[in-house]
C-alpha cells in the first residue's frame, strides 16, 4: 500500500479560510500539471471514558466488535485515566471504520458502526465532530488530497493535506519524497506527521497499512481539538 504523510495548518492566517483550500491548489498548479479527481470528505468524532477502565475492560468484554485487524479491540488494554476514543471515516476507505484508542488501532466494516454504537454507548460519552470536504488531484506519482476541517458549519480548525506516494511501501523511503514534495510547493508553514507502526517506531522493512494511514489522520485531528 502506497505510504502517506499528513501535512497540517492551522496557524493565524490573512487568507480567509473559505479560500484556503483553492489558494492551496493553486500552488499546486503554478508547480505541477495536476489532474483532478474528484471531491473527497472525512469525519472523525472523539469519545471520552464515562467510567473507570477497570470496569470498561470487564463490562465491554462481552460485546467485542468484529475487527479485519490484528490489534486488540478498541476497549480493551485502555490505560487508566484519561481516556479516549477516536472514530474515523475517509470516502477513499468507503467500507471502513478506523477506530482508535491510545493503546490500540483496529478497523471495522461499516455495518458494524450501529452495533459499535449500541454496545458501548454506556461507556463511552461523545464529544464534537470535525468534518472535512475537499478536493482531490494526482501529481505524477502522487496523490494529493486538500480539505479544510471544520467544527460545526462555521469554526475552521485547519487545512488537512494528504499526500500519498504511489511507488513506494515502506516509510523509510517515502518520508523523505513526500517531504521534498510538500516543501517545494510553497505553501503556509505548517507541521508534518509520519506516524509509522507502534505508534511511530520504525520498523525496517515493514509495508504500510490502513492502520498507518488512520493513526496519522487521529493524531492529528485530535490535536485540531486545541489548535
Amino acid at each position: 500500500m502506497p505510504v502517506t504523510g499528513i501535512y497540517w495548518i492551522n496557524t493565524p492566517l490573512t487568507t480567509p479560510p473559505q479560500n484556503m483550500v483553492p489558494l492551496l491548489a493553486d500552488h499546486l498548479g503554478k508547480r505541477h500539471q495536476p489532474i483532478y479527481s474528484g471531491k473527497w470528505s472525512l469525519e472523525h468524532r472523539l469519545f471520552r471514558e464515562t467510567i473507570p477502565s477497570s470496569t470498561t475492560t470487564t463490562s465491554a468484554s462481552s460485546s467485542s466488535p468484529p475487527s479485519n485487524s490484528q490489534s486488540p479491540q478498541p476497549h480493551q488494554q485502555l490505560p487508566a485515566g484519561g481516556n479516549y476514543m477516536q472514530y474515523l471515516s475517509l470516502s477513499h476507505y468507503p467500507q471502513k471504520l478506523i477506530v482508535s484508542t491510545p493503546s490500540a488501532i483496529v478497523t471495522l466494516d461499516c455495518e458494524f458502526e450501529l452495533l459499535v454504537r449500541l454496545g458501548l454507548s454506556a461507556l463511552w460519552s461523545p464529544r464534537l465532530t470535525l468534518r472535512g470536504e475537499g478536493v482531490m488531484y494526482e501529481v505524477d506519482d502522487f496523490k494529493v488530497r486538500i480539505a479544510n476541517i471544520m467544527q460545526g458549519n462555521e469554526m475552521w480548525k485547519g487545512v488537512l493535506v494528504e499526500v500519498e506516494y504511489a511507488p513506494c511501501s515502506t516509510l523509510a523511503v517515502a518520508e523523505g519524497v513526500i517531504r521534498g514534495f510538500v516543501e517545494g510547493l510553497g505553501w503556509p508553514a505548517g507541521r508534518f506527521t509520519f506516524v509509522g507502526k507502534g505508534g511511530g517506531r520504525r520498523v525496517e522493512g515493514e509495508e504500510w497499512s490502513v492502520l498507518d494511514t488512520g493513526r496519522q489522520y487521529c493524531e492529528v485531528l485530535r490535536m485540531g481539538w486545541v489548535g
